[in-house]
């Protein structure tokens, strides 16, 4: 019975251990919403480029980004603070931009007409 009870002790401190505790703060957004959005303001940082854009075109052109996702710019700013405050909270994510950009491009979505 004593060596049943200290597996399960043992199983559930390595599981917590290994599940982050710690959600986004209010305020601030989902790590996939991140993502999403991050990718997004990347595209259209890379198209005004191309286009020539001024800054004040291309700073409206990122309000638009984050308005067609449902995204204020102080809940952008908010999660890009949080995420600055650690840096670890970086580990991977910049991976997963990579992914999802070459992911975009393999597979653009059909432009509207």
């Amino acid at each position: 019975m004593r060596t049943s009870i200290a597996l399960i002790i043992v199983l559930a401190s390595v599981l917590f251990t290994g599940c982050p505790m710690s959600k986004n703060p209010t305020g601030t957004l989902d790590r996939e919403t991140y993502l999403a959005v991050y990718c997004d303001l990347v595209q259209e940082s890379l198209r005004g480029r191309n286009v020539g854009a001024d800054p004040r075109t291309a700073s409206r052109n990122a309000e638009v980004v984050l308005s067609k996702r449902g995204i204020t710019r102080a809940q952008f700013d908010s999660t890009t603070s949080w995420y600055n405050e650690d840096v670890r909270r970086w580990k991977g994510f910049f991976d997963d931009v990579a992914k999802e950009l070459e992911y975009r491009e393999l597979h653009p979505e059909p432009q509207p007409r």
